[in-house]
């Protein structure tokens, strides 16, 4: 049993080997990779122990993507409560 254990710790530090860390990859990579996942997975060919990883990885990035998107919305709202956008719009505009 100890011979399995090594060989899969030894696996699993091989695909970890400069693997980016989910938080590393930028917005368009995770939707990227959220879609090669979903390609991979209704494609079949997967074997059950891939599919649950793909699965949890899967599961990770979109929770990454989701916090993101909710920051990015945050953001305008802030923006636009102190009225920078309507400024930013009316000097683009010309009317400073």
């Amino acid at each position: 049993m100890a011979v399995l254990d090594r060989l899969c710790a030894a696996a699993y530090q091989e695909l970890m080997v400069d693997k980016p860390t989910t938080s590393d990859l930028a917005f368009e990579e995770i939707l990227a990779r959220l879609e090669a996942i979903a390609k991979q997975l209704e494609n079949g060919d997967a074997k059950l122990e891939e599919a649950l990883a793909l699965f949890e990885e899967g599961v990770g990035l979109a929770k990454v993507g989701t916090q993101r998107l909710d920051d990015a919305e945050r953001k305008i709202e802030i923006l636009r409560d102190d009225n920078k956008v309507e400024a930013f719009a009316a000097e683009v505009a010309g009317e400073s």
